[in-house]
């Protein structure tokens, strides 16, 4: 079996193959491709979509398109396209519904402090309570 060269691993790098698609390629463990992707000092394969993908995205979703519209077109996940579209603004952050005056928890001091029941010692380290 030949050796790997660092212009092989490169181009495949390049062409955007994962190291298990590299290893099933070759013939060799998945260890052994990443040894050899540290050894050759070859950075790894960038996981962020390219990016013209991104401006169709939002180009798409500018003009009115849907989310689903927009994920035919460019092949990505409902989260991924969601994601960069909000990200740009384009998707106004969702109302959660909540009251505009929320009660919140209070400080208080620990009722008993130390206890034992069962043979068994328990310490109070609780410093909130929530009204009713």
């Amino acid at each position: 079996m030949a050796c790997l060269t660092k212009e092989q691993l490169t181009a495949w790098r390049q062409q955007g193959k994962t190291n298990i698609q590299i290893a099933e390629m070759t013939g060799r463990s998945v260890d052994t491709v990443n040894g050899l992707f540290s050894r050759y000092k070859i950075p790894p394969r960038s996981r962020g979509i390219p990016q013209e993908t991104k401006e169709t995205i939002l180009r798409m979703k500018g003009s009115g398109s849907s989310i689903k519209e927009i994920m035919e077109k460019t092949g990505l996940s409902e989260s991924a396209v969601y994601n960069h579209a909000k990200a740009a603004g384009l998707i106004p952050d969702r109302d959660m519904g909540l009251p505009d005056v929320l009660i919140m928890a209070e400080t208080r001091t620990p009722r008993i402090s130390r206890m034992v029941c069962g043979g068994k010692r328990y310490l109070d380290v609780t410093e909130i309570y929530i009204p009713l």
